[in-house]
């Protein structure tokens, strides 16, 4: 009895299984995923604050959720010289973490594949979040006793390109405390690019809320030359700047109205 002799596709087959890969038929078979929509469809807005004289590989990030009754979370990233992105989006079920993981995503794509970047962190979820990505070469989730753990945050897409960022760059992570030993809600971080990238964030977050566009270029002037700059550690001073800035806007922009 002959052998079957060998026909192209056969032997593609064969090449293709030496290979580890999908046959071409099985390939065009095989269903197809539609990509992860986009977690914000905002565009990062870049800056570059005063002040600052540290150094680039420095990166301080923090998110802003949104509350019972409100829809926009913001997120920023603030270097170790100033320069800085944030950005806002609708989203009503988004968590803290979520948040602050949107903002590494986008801070750490303003550097160069093997640039080294010391991240600055007060979140311990999102630091074992970034250590495991570390340490299991990009990995996406981990299982905890049988579940998946995501650390906060839902949004594939947030947490693949991070898990990226964590292969293509050379990323410390380190737990940045507050110096007084406790964590109050109603206090700043202490360190100046994580409490820059908190004022920014929460000021733009309740620009978005009151429909005040922080793209806007005089919001954008006094978010980015005066409110995130700032040194002040209470959010009650900070809720007060940001109310007397909301009513000088709403005059201002209604007397251009008139006019």
């Amino acid at each position: 009895m002959s052998a079957e002799p060998l026909t192209e596709e056969m032997k593609q087959a064969l090449v293709a299984r030496f290979r580890g890969e999908l046959p071409a038929k099985m390939a065009r078979e095989r269903p197809t995923l539609p990509d992860p929509e986009p977690a914000d469809p905002e565009e990062p807005i870049l800056c570059r604050l005063p002040g600052f004289t540290g150094a680039r590989s420095t990166l301080g990030t923090d998110g802003s959720a949104p509350g019972a009754g409100e829809r926009y979370s913001a997120w920023a990233a603030v270097a170790g010289d100033g320069r800085a992105s944030f950005g806002w989006y609708e989203s009503r079920d988004v968590s803290s973490c979520e948040a602050e993981m949107q903002a590494i995503r986008y801070g750490l794509r303003a550097y160069p594949s093997g640039a080294h970047v010391a991240l600055r962190l007060d979140n311990s979820s999102i630091i074992d979040a970034l250590r495991y990505m570390i340490h299991n070469r990009g990995h996406t989730y981990q299982y905890i006793k049988g579940r998946r753990n995501t650390w906060g945050c839902k949004d594939y897409a947030i947490r693949r390109e991070v898990a990226n960022h964590m292969l293509r760059l050379n990323v410390t992570v380190r737990y940045v405390g507050d110096p007084e030993g406790t964590t109050d809600p109603g206090r700043c971080p202490a360190d100046p690019t994580m409490r820059a990238a908190h004022r920014l964030c929460w000021a733009a977050r309740r620009c978005a809320e009151r429909g005040i566009p922080p793209d806007d270029p005089y919001v954008y002037n006094w978010l980015v030359t005066y409110f995130a700059p700032g040194t002040g550690r209470r959010v009650q001073s900070l809720r007060f700047s940001f109310e007397n800035f909301a009513d000088f806007y709403r005059d201002l922009d209604s007397s251009l109205e008139v006019e």
